[in-house]
């Protein structure tokens, strides 16, 4: 998701008291996702641009700029200098 940084929202207090609600809860996993979820995209989801080929869930999502590629190559994709990819 791309956002654009005039709107930048400070998330650090609405962080700080999500961490501390979740403290207890040692044995949860993906409260990072709940928080995104609850505090971060209701926020963003006005002001962002989404690339999507699959599973377009936004309404204003758009195909990503390149095509899908079937070698499961992919953009962020750490590639080495001898053009060899993590597998």
């Amino acid at each position: 998701m791309g956002y654009k940084k005039n709107n930048l929202v400070d998330f650090g207090k609405t962080m700080y008291f999500f961490s501390l609600s979740r403290f207890h809860i040692k044995t949860q996993r993906f409260y990072d996702q709940e928080y995104l979820a609850k505090h971060v995209y209701p926020k963003l989801i006005n002001n962002s641009i989404i690339h999507a080929s699959f599973n377009k869930l936004e309404t204003h999502a758009i195909d990503f700029p390149i095509p899908f590629c079937s070698e499961k190559k992919f953009v962020g994709e750490y590639v080495f200098e001898d053009d060899s990819r993590i597998t």
